[in-house]
C-alpha cells in the first residue's frame, strides 16, 4: 500500500538531484561542481605575483524561475572571489557582470612563500532564482615555474655586428606572464632590456641582439626575469667575443652592401655565403 509513495519519493529525490545546480569550470584546467557537494578544485601551480584567471560557463543546470525566461535554462550572472578566504597579500578582481565566459582573477602576493593556499569563490544568479554556488580552489605557490635556455651561449662576430642569442622561455604555471631578458657585464651602450610575453603552460623562443662596439671578450650574465615578482627569474651564463679581421667582414657580406652598385652585390653576397658555410 505505501509502495506508490516510496516510488513516488525516489522520483522526486531523483528529480531534485538531476536538476541540482553545478557550474563548469573551463579554465585553467577543466572540472565541475555540483551544488550540495564538497566541492574543492585544483588551479594548479602559479608563482609569486602571478595572476590566475578562472573561467566558467554560464549555465546553471536549473530552470529559471523568472517569468520571462519561465521554462528554459537560467545562467550565472557573475563570477566573485571571496574576499575573506585570501591569505594576506594577495588580491582579486571578480568577472565583469554578464560577461562571457565568466573570468575572475586571483593574483598571488609578490612575495607569496612557496606552499599550498586556498581560496574560495561564489557564483551569482541575479534574477532566475538560482542559489549561490561556493567552490574552495586549491593553488599551489612555487618560484619554480620558468624554465630557460640560451644557444647559442658563445658567439664571436665582428666589430658592429650583430650577435645573436636565441632564448627558449618555458612556462610552467597556469598563469599567464611577461618576462624581461637583460644582459649583465657589457658596456651600458651595448645593453638593452627586451620584454616577452609567455602564454600559461607554453614555450616562445625569442632573439636577443648584442652589437658590440669594440674588440673584447666578455664573459655575459643573462637574467630572465617575470614582470610579476623579482622572485621569479633565471641566470645563465653566455659569451661574447667581438674581433675585427677580414673573416668577420665577409661574413658580413651576407647581409648586403647598399652603397656598391647592384652589378658587384652578387660578388659580395658570394663571398658572404662563402665565408659563413666554409668558416663557421
Amino acid at each position: 500500500m505505501f509502495r506508490p509513495l516510496i516510488v513516488f519519493a525516489i522520483l522526486l529525490a531523483a528529480l531534485g538531484f538531476a536538476s541540482a545546480s553545478h557550474v563548469i569550470i573551463t579554465a585553467p584546467q577543466q572540472y565541475t561542481v555540483v551544488s550540495g557537494a564538497q566541492n574543492e578544485i585544483n588551479l594548479g601551480v602559479i608563482g609569486p605575483g602571478q595572476k590566475v584567471e578562472v573561467s566558467i560557463d554560464r549555465g546553471t543546470n536549473e530552470l529559471s524561475k523568472d517569468a520571462k525566461n519561465f521554462g528554459s535554462e537560467a545562467i550565472w550572472d557573475k563570477l566573485v572571489v571571496v574576499p575573506e578566504s585570501l591569505p594576506a597579500g594577495w588580491s582579486l578582481r571578480d568577472s565583469l557582470t554578464y560577461e562571457t565566459p565568466l573570468t575572475a582573477h586571483v593574483i598571488a602576493a609578490k612575495d607569496a612563500p612557496d606552499g599550498e593556499y586556498a581560496v574560495q569563490l561564489q557564483t551569482i544568479d541575479e534574477y532566475e532564482g538560482v542559489a549561490p554556488l561556493a567552490f574552495t580552489a586549491k593553488i599551489t605557490v612555487s618560484r619554480n615555474v620558468l624554465n630557460a635556455v640560451v644557444s647559442p651561449s658563445t658567439i664571436t662576430t665582428g666589430v658592429g655586428q650583430p650577435a645573436i642569442y636565441r632564448f627558449t622561455l618555458t612556462s610552467l604555471s597556469t598563469a599567464n606572464d611577461a618576462f624581461e631578458i637583460s644582459a649583465e657585464g657589457l658596456p651600458y651602450a651595448w645593453a638593452y632590456t627586451k620584454t616577452v610575453f609567455v602564454p600559461r603552460g607554453s614555450s616562445k623562443e625569442v632573439p636577443y641582439e648584442i652589437i658590440g662596439s669594440a674588440q673584447k671578450d666578455f664573459p655575459v650574465k643573462f637574467v630572465v626575469r617575470s614582470l610579476s615578482s623579482p622572485l621569479i627569474y633565471r641566470e645563465l651564463d653566455g659569451r661574447l667575443i667581438t674581433t675585427s679581421s677580414l673573416l668577420q667582414d665577409a661574413k658580413a657580406a651576407a647581409l648586403g652592401v647598399p652603397l656598391f652598385p647592384s652589378s658587384e652585390q652578387a660578388i659580395y653576397s658570394l663571398i658572404g655565403f662563402l665565408a659563413n658555410v666554409l668558416w663557421k
